[in-house]
């Protein structure tokens, strides 16, 4: 059943974070109020997909360095297409970002790095009193910054990679093309056939 307010308020919602008009953490909480009170499958499987676009540790913009790449844009929009539609198709299962990257962001090495940097830095406070603690929260930062922007390259990266080669949110190819040929900002909402 095609939930017509849920899925503008959504497709609003996904718009305003793929422009980087909208903090990361105020659409996961408005994103999480509409899936929780929406009975449409599509909404509710695009609105679970739509978590891989950004890391819900830290709070920002989708500008500057943040800016999501263009084949994540290209998915956003077609989820906004599918949303401003009356399409109701199968929730098709969405290639997962799991598929193709089954470790995750960070591999052995990486948080072998990251227990290296933790260990000298706190052997380091430990040595040198208030210099030591300086070195460690300049060394803790670093490493932050340095998790932050691989996970997110790797969340972009995966699910941009793995829907590319589909018209995924949308079940078949014939659906995206009729749904593309009638667009409902020109044209206004089509009718919901009883």
């Amino acid at each position: 059943m095609v939930d017509r307010v849920r899925r503008d308020q959504f497709a609003l919602l996904l718009r305003r974070l793929g422009t980087g008009r909208m903090w990361t953490d105020d659409f996961d909480c408005q994103m999480s109020i509409i899936a929780a009170e929406t009975s449409d499958e599509t909404l509710k499987q695009i609105s679970e997909e739509a978590y891989c676009l950004y890391s819900d540790v830290w709070n920002y913009r989708f500008r500057g360095t943040d800016k999501l790449s263009e084949p994540s844009r290209e998915l956003v929009a077609r989820c906004i297409l599918l949303l401003r539609s009356n399409v109701e198709c199968e929730p098709s299962k969405a290639p997962s970002w799991f598929d193709s990257n089954p470790s995750g962001p960070f591999g052995f090495g990486d948080v072998g790095v990251g227990l290296l940097l933790l260990t000298g830095a706190l052997l380091t406070m430990v040595a040198s009193g208030l210099l030591g603690i300086v070195f460690t929260i300049v060394m803790f930062a670093i490493w932050f910054s340095w998790l932050h922007l691989q996970h997110r390259r790797w969340c972009e990266a995966t699910w941009a990679h793995a829907r590319q080669k589909c018209r995924w949110p949308f079940a078949t190819e014939r659906e995206f093309v009729r749904t593309v040929g009638t667009p409902t900002f020109f044209m206004g909402h089509p009718r919901l056939s009883a």
